[in-house]
């Protein structure tokens, strides 16, 4: 990779600050799991040298090329092909199953949910940068579209916290946009491009729901995987409309508010918001160390888990406790910088808002979820590509002074 890196430098060697405060701690996480492997082997070995080597290459490129920006435009639009790829093959191949959530062209839903994080945040990105520079609504249609059909996969997955971390990465963006449209006076177009979405989205719903139902049986040939996990549907209770009864109709509004206090406030609530995650956090928790442990599947009650389902955990039992401050720190100064990258370059930089959006997303999803692994998820390559470019750009002054006027 550093070959392939070195043989496309297009200009001299930059000289880059490695004393900066992401580039600390990737180093101190880093460290970390590197001495925890020496102590304890791991079934997963050597993370962090693939991070370093396999994506530090890449970025080494992009901080050293004058095609920075047109590569990574290249990379986000070999990211919406595949998308649309993947989607001919649902809608043809992969139909749905009554009682099952829909778990698209993966093996489960929750891992079809993470992944369509990481294709919103660069279909929005790209709308981002079109209400920027007031291009016409007829530009964004193709996105807008595949901004559609995430939210109409999403709901079929019936993920709660990919709906809730697109739903909080898209409010931020959102209040960001707005901020800067009101700012550059850009407002109008802005406003234009939500009525656009709002009717390409209500549109596109019912036009993908019933594709999905007619389609496969044009070659009514269904894919199916070894590992498919069946995952029943579920009824979000919390909403659904109490029985009727005798007393006056504020008594709803009582059972309710038990329902949500009984959710937060219970083991047994906390257990089932968390579709039985909190007695899987208990088991993983109970041996966390200073070491690490080796393997990341655990057994419980019968049942193999692959994972801790939540980052922090995973990382805590994988690597010892001391890499919990780390990873932590990590992922707030990821948003920060992602915000401070929005900020320097929104105005000439294609993918400014990238960053910002899927940081958000990422920190909120990897609360309940594990999506590290550089190679084994997709979404966890973005980040650690991100993450690297957050680390290591550097905005001039001159430009900083732009930026601010």
């Amino acid at each position: 990779m550093f070959g392939i890196a070195v043989l496309s430098l297009d200009q001299d060697l930059k000289r880059v600050r490695w004393n900066r405060p992401l580039v600390w701690i990737l180093s101190a996480l880093f460290g970390l799991m590197f001495v925890s492997e020496i102590l304890v082997f791991k079934t997963q070995f050597l993370m962090e040298v693939v991070i370093v080597v396999f994506f530090g290459g890449i970025v080494y490129v992009w901080q050293n090329t004058e095609k920075k920006e047109q590569y990574v435009e290249e990379f986000m639009l070999a990211v919406k092909i595949i998308f649309w790829l993947l989607a001919v093959i649902c809608f043809f191949f992969r139909p749905r199953t009554e009682g099952l959530r829909y778990a698209g062209f993966f093996q489960n839903p929750n891992c079809f949910a993470y992944h369509l994080l990481a294709f919103m945040a660069i279909f929005v990105t790209s709308i981002d940068h079109k209400i920027q520079k007031r291009e016409k609504l007829t530009k964004a249609i193709p996105d807008l579209f595949g901004i559609g059909l995430s939210v109409f996969y999403l709901l079929q997955t019936q993920s709660r916290t990919s709906c809730v971390a697109i739903g909080i990465m898209c409010a931020i963006w959102f209040l960001v946009r707005f901020y800067v449209s009101i700012k550059g006076k850009n407002l109008v177009t802005f406003i234009k491009y939500l009525l656009l979405a709002a009717v390409i989205i209500a549109v596109s719903y019912p036009i993908a729901d019933k594709a999905l139902d007619v389609l496969p049986k044009v070659f009514d040939h269904p894919i199916k995987f070894g590992n498919d996990m069946p995952y029943h549907t579920r009824e979000f209770e919390m909403f659904t409309p109490a029985k009727p009864a005798k007393g006056p109709s504020l008594s709803y509004m009582e059972k309710m508010k038990k329902k949500i206090v009984k959710l937060f406030t219970t083991d047994e609530g906390l257990n089932k918001l968390l579709s039985g995650r909190l007695t899987l956090y208990r088991s993983y928790l109970s041996d966390v160390n200073y070491l690490g442990n080796k393997n990341v599947t655990r057994t419980i009650e019968k049942r193999v888990w692959t994972s801790a389902h939540s980052n922090a955990i995973q990382y805590m039992y994988l690597y010892g406790k001391l890499t919990l401050i780390p990873y932590i720190l990590m992922i707030l100064g990821s948003i920060f910088y992602g915000f401070r990258y929005f900020k320097r370059s929104y105005k000439q930089c294609s993918y400014a808002a990238l960053p910002m959006i899927f940081m958000i997303g990422y920190a909120v999803n990897t609360l309940v979820e594990s999506v590290y692994q550089p190679l084994h998820r997709f979404t966890a390559c973005i980040f650690w590509f991100i993450l690297l470019e957050l680390a290591f750009t550097y905005f001039e002054k001159k430009n900083r002074k732009d930026i601010k006027n």
